[in-house]
């Protein structure tokens, strides 16, 4: 048995989608499916969808939050459910097609290594953003800041190298750190990499969730393995584009997010502080000599007192 788990925040559009790519899929895979969606309290009309659909399909299972509880506790609290001896954790704004068979024969067949496929835009182009190497410390500060992507335009092969945007995949091969927006994974290799019944840290509501997966998984012999023959399309962050900007760096830079994971994984918590201020200094600083200079567009003025309290705020994030 294969057992599918999603969850959903205003993800009207998105998770009807994917259940109408799995269900033309259904035929082609033996294995018995059921499929798990927790919606976390969405306002779009994704509730409603959902427990219509449940009752005309006897493999759905929604569980309807009152609140939204995050990503890891939802996907805590479905795994519990669950009685697939292979587990699909898919985000909703993925579609699959028969290549899903190739990433199951592969699941199959090892058991220790969690399986995704090649993560896909529209176009059929591979996406090199979702699947990277281990988050250290210096990559994560180049990549994610103003200063950082200023050094990048300097050495792109830093950026390329983090992300596997120079590596064409032919055969399956080892990656560091998975995109759990598609990844299949046997029960045994979950239980392996949890930690106190947590297939996820708790916290860690959103982000940040499969740098420390890839830590702990590490550590119990559970790996991660990239299926170039399998591909799904992949939207890419539908739901976090619907979240608050504050909010969305909370979770993003504070405990609940990059500093807990430092924390927790000796990643330079201080470094990481230390340079959020310098690069809130230097974003203010790049903008504000652009705007004496008269190289910024009227749009960019306009614009102006936002970018710099962003970059403040990120800063300020880091110290919670």
């Amino acid at each position: 048995m294969i057992s599918i788990i999603t969850v959903t925040y205003n993800s009207r559009k998105e998770i009807e989608i994917f259940l109408a790519s799995l269900n033309r899929i259904r035929p082609a895979i033996k294995d018995v499916m059921e499929v798990f969606v927790w919606d976390n309290d969405s306002s779009d009309g994704t509730k409603e969808f959902l427990l219509s659909r449940q009752e005309s399909e006897e493999t759905l299972r929604a569980t309807i939050s009152p609140r939204n509880v995050g990503l890891s506790k939802a996907v805590n609290r479905m795994i519990a459910q669950t009685k697939g001896d292979l587990i699909l954790f898919a985000n909703p704004d993925i579609i699959v097609d028969t290549t899903f068979l190739d990433l199951l024969r592969y699941a199959k067949s090892h058991r220790l290594s969690g399986a995704v496929p090649e993560f896909c835009n529209q176009d059929g182009i591979p996406q090199r953003v979702v699947n990277r190497r281990v988050a250290t410390t210096t990559r994560i500060l180049l990549t994610s800041t103003t200063m950082g992507k200023y050094i990048i335009k300097a050495f792109p092969w830093i950026d390329r190298n983090y992300l596997y945007a120079n590596r064409r995949f032919e055969i399956p091969e080892e990656i560091e750190q998975p995109g759990c927006s598609c990844l299949l994974i046997s029960r045994e290799a979950v239980e392996r990499a949890s930690n106190q019944g947590q297939f996820y840290d708790e916290r860690f509501p959103v982000f940040w969730n499969d740098v420390d997966l890839f830590f702990r998984a590490r550590e119990h012999g559970v790996n991660f393995v990239l299926v170039p023959s399998a591909k799904v399309i992949h939207s890419l962050g539908h739901s976090v584009k619907r979240i608050d900007t504050e909010f969305l760096a909370m979770l993003f830079w504070s405990s609940a997010g990059l500093i807990g994971i430092a924390e927790k994984w000796n990643l330079k918590k201080t470094v990481i502080r230390m340079w959020m201020f310098a690069d809130a200094i230097f974003l203010a600083s790049i903008k504000t000599l652009a705007l004496l200079t008269g190289r910024r567009s009227s749009r960019d003025r306009r614009t102006f007192g936002g970018e710099i309290k962003t970059g403040i705020l990120k800063f300020r994030c880091t110290l919670r």
